[in-house]
């Protein structure tokens, strides 16, 4: 059983990268989240003592990581939460892991940059142009070229680059 978890806190690790056995990439790194309160008492604001999490991201998601957060960033993390007991020589203790499907940077503290990431496996090889015509034309993806129904009429059109919402 696994259990969903939306963690927001300050990196305190660089994420460090490792590949697996089958070849695929993992981005290791530690968040620490701790819950602020009004303390009456002392008419301040206080930060209670914060909860450390290993955060584990696999394949591309790691490859994101690892280029974009650094230690110290405020970040936010989505994914599974696994608690694992642990001992060894020199005592024993619990560790929680969060396995990542989303890693952000916490707009509230800051500004980012998103640059969208090439997919090769999706991007589909351009044709070399056949008549002097379409050389001089932009060449533009199968996926920006009109589609057709069937029916030989006219079906969906489809979008440019500059276009596509995403």
């Amino acid at each position: 059983m696994s259990s969903s978890i939306t963690i927001i806190g300050n990196v305190g690790t660089d994420p460090t990268p490792t590949i697996l056995p089958g070849g695929a990439r993992k981005v290791t790194f530690r968040v620490a989240a701790s819950e602020r309160y009004f303390d009456r008492k002392r008419n301040a604001w206080v930060d209670a003592d914060p909860s450390w999490f290993t955060v584990e991201a696999f394949r591309a998601l790691g490859e994101h990581v690892q280029a974009s957060v650094h230690r110290g960033d405020n970040v936010i993390v989505s994914g599974r939460l696994r608690v694992r007991t642990w001992e060894n020589e020199k005592g024993r203790g619990t560790a929680v892991d969060v396995e990542a499907d989303a890693v952000g940077h916490n707009l509230t503290w800051g500004t980012s940059t998103y640059v969208k990431a090439l997919r090769p496996e999706t991007t589909p090889p351009v044709d070399e142009p056949t008549t002097s015509a379409g050389a001089d034309q932009e060449q533009r993806p199968d996926w920006a070229t009109p589609l057709v129904d069937g029916s030989g009429g006219a079906g969906l059109v489809g979008v440019g680059a500059e276009d596509t919402p995403f």
